[in-house]
């Protein structure tokens, strides 16, 4: 959401005062009030945004109902009085608009990270309670963490923001570590798995997409799990670099990884390839494996396929069956194209996460541009 630090006003209610009507928005005593008057990026017709202190997500979709507003975002905020340093207090709001707060036009990485919650069931519980289980030893880890310890020298209140967080495993190690963090991801799901982990207190979650992040909030931008690879379509794909071009500092960085489409991975994506048998959170174990369904190598943007995963939990019931995801392999010169004409310029790009060199065979496609 656009706004600038002029157009804020600050109210502090105090205790015993009669309500507060703002339009037909309610704002209760006792209640740290910010409200941004509405910018560019708002529809003619919109009203002023009212930002109201919460921590808890359940009780933020409560407020949503409650007000009946229709579009709802957590982020962070500093206020010029409140410093906020790294690994410090931080003030979490809720971001409560009174109107369609952007143009349905501009929704396009939103329907895709959409498609790919309802396709996959990433937004199902029971999914996302064994996501980090079928996910351990993810080696992508320990690469973000060195990479935004280098990138932080020298830079006070450091903040990352993760698009595409998932469980916030990767988001909850930064936050720990001292950064701001904001995680952001479509599946609520995957967003309560996040925040109920040990040390999710530390780190914002934004339950939307990547253009529900404000401008300028971040020195870095991350997109790990191979999330690059959901967006299939060169609109969406363009349009989620041009919101982490927006969301980034001056100077700022963006960093992820994409599968090499000449490594072939899904041909390595059968029964027998990826059978595993992992131990479920709630006791016993539970087996799983990947299925590759259909690959087109003729598609302009790069490799398309589409599988699924199935999985048997230890009571013996299966799920998966019904669903399916659908990556894109795009080749390295497509994806630092991308990059270049949103605004980016590569710093580095590398084959594995030994920071080897890209190779035509190799594992990954593994990418570091700077905002310019």
């Amino acid at each position: 959401m656009g706004f600038s630090i002029a157009t804020v006003h600050v109210f502090l209610r105090l205790a015993f005062q009669r309500p507060l009507y703002l339009g037909e928005v309610f704002i209760p005593p006792l209640v740290l009030v910010v409200i941004f008057q509405p910018s560019k990026r708002v529809p003619i017709g919109g009203v002023a945004y009212v930002i109201r202190q919460s921590r808890d997500v359940s009780n933020q979709q409560r407020q949503r109902l409650r007000h009946g507003v229709l579009e709802t975002a957590i982020f962070q905020v500093r206020p010029p009085f409140v410093p906020v340093r790294a690994g410090g207090p931080r003030l979490v709001f809720l971001f409560i608009a009174q109107a369609h707060v952007r143009p349905t036009t501009s929704r396009g990485t939103g329907v895709t990270r959409l498609e790919r919650v309802t396709k996959s069931g990433y937004d199902k519980p029971h999914v996302a309670q064994v996501y980090d289980a079928e996910n351990s030893g993810r080696w992508d880890l320990d690469f973000y963490l060195a990479l935004a310890e280098e990138l932080s020298q020298g830079i006070d209140d450091f903040a990352v923001l993760d698009i595409g967080c998932g469980t916030g495993a990767l988001g909850v190690e930064l936050a720990q570590a001292g950064y701001q963090v904001i995680g952001v991801d479509p599946a609520e799901a995957m967003l309560e798995t996040a925040q109920t982990r040990p040390g999710g207190h530390l780190a914002t979650w934004i339950h939307g997409y990547a253009n529900d992040v404000p401008d300028a909030i971040a020195d870095l931008v991350i997109m790990t799990g191979h999330v690059a690879q959901y967006f299939i379509t060169d609109d969406a794909w363009d349009e989620v670099l041009q919101n982490a071009h927006r969301a980034l500092r001056p100077g700022g960085r963006i960093a992820f990884e994409s599968r090499n489409p000449g490594n072939r991975a899904w041909e390595r994506w059968t029964h027998d390839n990826t059978l595993g048998t992992y131990p479920h959170p709630d006791g016993g174990e539970f087996t799983s494996w990947v299925e590759s369904l259909q690959v087109n190598e003729e598609a302009p943007e790069g490799v398309i396929e589409t599988h699924r995963g199935i999985t048997v939990y230890p009571d013996g019931t299966r799920s998966g069956d019904d669903t399916s995801e659908t990556l894109i392999f795009r080749p390295i010169d497509r994806l630092t194209s991308s990059l270049e004409g949103a605004g980016f310029t590569i710093e580095h790009a590398y084959g594995d996460w030994s920071r080897g060199p890209v190779t035509e065979t190799g594992v990954e496609h593994i990418l570091i541009a700077r905002r310019d």
